[in-house]
């Protein structure tokens, strides 16, 4: 007979060695913790923390860790006209929760236990708590104290403990302090957070962005170029502004009277990037076109006269151009086997031809390939390879004996030089003319062709075309250590194509580039930014290109 007594869903046996040498009550605690988040979810902070406060004493209860964070949440998302507790009685009740949590997570620690750990949200709550109630110091602390592990109390690391556990602060953690210094009016501590997240690695959002300009056009007089070395530290990071970052930047421009003039501007020419602007909004002596015509032309109102600028394409430049070849170059040899990339680099290198036009073969001969019983389409790949050599290479089929000319080059992994539709005879025939044109390049087995055609179209240089309809969303892009150096060089260098009955369509980058764009000689800003209203964001289907604006922001004379 099996006398092990069998117990019912909530018949739960209470667990020796509980809070403080006590006794835990599973169930109790069970019922407890639904109470405080449910509670939560409702934000009744009134019962959360009346039930907390009933609880707290009682060593056989033993709250999770996730529910002593979400109580911190509770103390810094108080709402003003809350009357349960004021913000201070909020603070000291965060406190309170945020030193049993470093001592519960001391004690799990020294147990080698992992279920009732600290993370970086309890740091990020009190970081929260903290600007809330305006000591914007102390919130940044919290940074500090979540790298070293470390409780509140007097000195650097904090009076607690020490632990082992170090964890790695979000850019959540840093959100308060910065947002906090930014509304008082503390530009110079906000700089030190924004660069201490940059020293992390973390990537700012509009939000700091918003953040940093408005402080900087609130107190330009003192901090002037400090909002224009942020302004061209945007251009890299920010394709289009949202509404309240394009605010911010336009009050920082308006923030010193008569010295700069706004204007927007919603028509760019998509085929030569050409807009126009109100003479009156530009400056003296521009060299811009159309700029004479219109000094010259006394019998036209001075509110009809226009002058004409260019957008600019922008690409990488140097130095993120290295930095960009070297971390794909890194990934692929980390994940590649053996020596096949190295030999593929010694490859690129002992070419006598430039590569110059890159095709990602598999994604050409795969397109439109989305029905059942379809295969790689090789005669659309050489449609397409036909029409590179016609647009961008100075051969053609004919004269493939002068290797010395620039040739487009076809990546292929292995395995498609060899299936079913390579074995037939057309398939036989194309790859034979690619190899006999040296255009093309067989990626071994167990490698990862998109490494091999990436890296040589950043190597390429300016000049570059890569041929592919490649998003370059999934996982292997996105283990770049920045991906938004990729995105950028996408928009410069990436040509996507269609092919209907054997017709190629090549669908070239924009004559210009979205990005915030500056032109010192001139002393003229283009910043494009979209209007995101809620009743534009219901339509999914809309273009975000077809509402996308430009500040033009000049200096007077």
């Amino acid at each position: 007979m099996n006398n092990n007594k069998r117990h019912k869903p909530n018949d739960t046996p209470d667990t020796p060695d509980g809070v403080n040498g006590g006794v835990i009550n599973r169930q109790l605690t069970f019922q407890t913790r639904k109470k405080i988040d449910d509670a939560a979810s409702r934000n009744d902070r009134r019962l959360a923390f009346t039930t907390y406060d009933e609880s707290k004493n009682n060593p056989a209860i033993a709250l999770p860790m996730h529910t002593l964070n979400v109580l911190l949440h509770l103390c810094s998302a108080n709402d003003e006209n809350d009357s349960f507790s004021t913000k201070e009685e909020d603070k000291e009740r965060a406190e309170e929760i945020f030193f049993r949590l470093m001592k519960d997570s001391e004690e799990e620690e020294d147990k080698h236990q992992q279920g009732r750990r600290k993370t970086e949200m309890s740091y990020t709550a009190m970081a929260r708590v903290y600007a809330r109630n305006g000591e914007f110091e102390k919130s940044f602390e919290m940074v500090d104290l979540c790298k070293n592990g470390g409780a509140l109390g007097k000195g650097k690391d904090g009076g607690g403990k020490k632990t082992q556990q170090k964890l790695t602060p979000k850019l959540r953690t840093y959100a308060p302090s910065l947002r906090g210094f930014c509304e008082s009016g503390n530009w110079k501590r906000a700089e030190d957070v924004f660069e201490a997240i940059e020293r992390e690695g973390l990537e700012c959002t509009e939000m700091e962005f918003t953040a940093m300009m408005s402080v900087y056009g609130r107190e330009k007089k003192t901090c002037e170029e400090n909002g224009f070395r942020m302004l061209r530290k945007m251009k890299s990071k920010v394709r289009t502004c949202g509404k309240e970052l394009i605010e911010s930047v336009e009050r920082f421009f308006k923030a010193e009277p008569n010295a700069w003039r706004c204007e927007t501007v919603e028509n760019v020419e998509s085929s030569s990037g050409r807009f126009e602007v109100s003479s009156e909004n530009t400056i003296i002596g521009s060299s811009s076109d159309n700029n004479n015509n219109n000094n010259n032309n006394n019998n036209s109102n001075n509110s009809e006269k226009k002058q004409t600028f260019n957008l600019k394409r922008v690409g990488l430049n140097e130095v993120e151009s290295k930095e960009l070849i070297a971390s794909v170059g890194k990934l692929a040899r980390e994940r590649e086997a053996g020596a096949n990339f190295d030999d593929f680099c010694n490859w690129l290198e002992a070419r006598e031809a430039k590569v110059q036009c890159i095709v990602d073969g598999a994604n050409v001969g795969m397109a439109n390939q989305n029905f059942a019983g379809s295969r790689f389409h090789f005669g659309q790949l050489d449609n397409v390879v036909e029409e590179c050599r016609r647009r961008y290479c100075v051969c053609s089929t004919s004269d493939a004996s002068d290797a010395s000319k620039q040739r487009p080059v076809v990546f292929l992994h292995q395995r498609r030089t060899k299936d079913h539709a390579a074995k037939h005879q057309f398939g036989e025939k194309i790859l034979n003319k690619l190899r006999q044109n040296k255009e093309i390049f067989v990626t071994p087995h167990g490698s990862n062709d998109d490494w091999y055609w990436l890296y040589a179209a950043l190597v390429a240089g300016e000049d570059a075309v890569l041929i592919s309809n490649d998003e370059m969303r999934d996982h292997v892009f996105q283990m770049l250590p920045d991906p938004n150096l990729l995105r950028r060089w996408k928009e410069r260098h990436q040509v996507r194509f269609s092919v209907t009955k054997g017709e190629v369509e090549l669908y070239e980058p924009a004559v210009f580039t979205t990005c915030i764009q500056e032109n010192e000689e001139e002393e003229y800003w283009m910043i494009p930014f979209v209007e995101d209203d809620d009743e534009e964001k219901e339509n999914d289907d809309d273009d975000d290109d077809d509402d996308e604006k430009w500040l033009f922001c000049c200096k007077k004379q």
